[in-house]
């Protein structure tokens, strides 16, 4: 229950802002292709923003995975995309701005709790597992 909440808030705080540039505010899915545009970005930065809209669709699957009863699926799904995520919201708050583009913190912010609590509970999981023998 605690891992498919912080996998909503995932998804919630990819939603929210993430840059402000201007007056205007970014969710993290314009933030991506607003950083392509302007920098000249290449390589693995590249990779990670082309792959970032993934990590939403990999919550929805282990959400779903748990739903039909595969909580191994799940917690392995839902451990790499909350990990996706703790990168992404630690990379977009530390990063510096300027006079027209700075960083937000709602989205970043929402976004790292809802990943840090999925290897939370999944770690829970995992203990009542091997304590009761059932799994």
């Amino acid at each position: 229950m605690i891992g498919s909440a912080g996998l909503v808030c995932v998804v919630v705080g990819t939603f929210l802002p993430w840059l402000y540039s201007g007056s205007r505010s970014r969710n993290s899915y314009a933030t991506g292709g607003a950083l392509r545009r302007v920098f000249d970005v290449g390589g693995a930065a590249d990779a990670a923003l082309a792959a970032w809209p993934f990590v939403a669709l990999a919550c929805a699957a282990a959400i779903a995975a748990l739903i039909i009863g595969l909580p191994r699926v799940a917690a392995i799904v839902g451990l790499v995309a909350a990990a996706a995520a703790i990168a992404g919201s630690i990379a977009m708050l530390t990063a510096d701005g300027n006079g027209v583009v700075r960083p937000a913190n709602a989205g970043p912010i929402v976004t790292l709790v809802g990943a840090l609590a999925v290897p939370a509970a999944v770690t829970i999981q995992l203990l009542g597992t091997s304590r009761t023998g059932r799994g």
